[in-house]
C-alpha cells in the first residue's frame, strides 16, 4: 500500500491518510507535494514534517512557489519532549508503534499522532499557504535527511484513511 500511496495519496477535503512505523528504525519525514499554484515547474510541498531527533524537535514548513517559508517559530517547531509517542531523542525507544493521522480540511491540514504508549492527540493545524492545495496533491514522499537522525535507517509506511459509509435502511428484497 505504501508504494501505490506515495504515487497516489488521497486527493479532496476531507480526505485523510495515516503514516506509521516503529522506533526501532526511526522515524521518517513527511513531504506533500502537490503542483504548484503559481504555475512554475517544481512542486509545492504543502506539508514537510521532518523529525529531527538530534536536535530535539520536530519542524513543519511549506514550500511554495520555489520559497519556503523557514519560520521555525510558534506551532512551526515542536519539541521532541513534548512528542513522547515517538519515543526518546536518541531514537533508541525500541518496539514504540507510532502513528501520524493527516486530515486535509478547509483551513489547514490537521495532525494527530498516537502510539503504543499514549492514546491519539491533535498535534497542529497546519494552514494552507495557497488556495485548495488538496485538489492538487500529487504525491508523498518519506525520505528523511539523515544529519537529524542518531539511527541509520527509517521505515514508514502508508495507508489511506477511507471514509465511513453512511448507513441506509435495509430493503427487504
Amino acid at each position: 500500500m505504501t508504494a501505490v500511496m506515495k504515487d497516489n495519496p488521497p486527493k479532496g477535503l476531507g480526505s485523510s491518510f495515516m503514516m506509521y512505523g516503529t522506533n526501532s528504525p526511526g522515524v521518517c519525514t513527511l513531504n506533500l507535494f502537490a503542483k504548484a499554484g503559481c504555475g512554475i515547474a517544481q512542486d509545492d510541498i504543502v506539508l514537510h514534517a521532518d523529525p529531527r531527533p538530534s536536535r530535539n524537535e520536530m519542524i513543519f514548513d511549506f514550500l511554495t512557489c520555489g520559497r519556503w517559508t523557514s519560520d521555525y517559530s510558534g506551532w512551526r517547531t515542536q519539541a521532541w519532549s513534548s512528542m513522547p509517542e515517538v519515543g526518546p531523542a536518541n531514537e533508541q525507544g525500541n518496539g514504540i508503534k507510532w502513528k501520524y493521522t493527516y486530515e486535509y480540511k478547509a483551513n489547514g491540514l490537521q495532525v494527530e499522532i498516537e502510539s503504543s504508549t499514549m492514546p491519539k492527540r491533535f498535534l497542529i493545524l497546519a494552514p494552507w499557504l495557497s488556495s485548495s492545495p488538496y485538489d492538487r496533491v500529487r504525491s508523498i514522499g518519506t525520505a528523511w535527511n539523515y544529519r537529524f537522525h542518531p539511527r541509520p535507517t527509517g521505515e514508514c509506511q502508508l495507508a489511506p484513511i477511507f471514509s465511513p459509509r453512511a448507513e441506509r435502511a435495509r430493503v427487504p428484497v
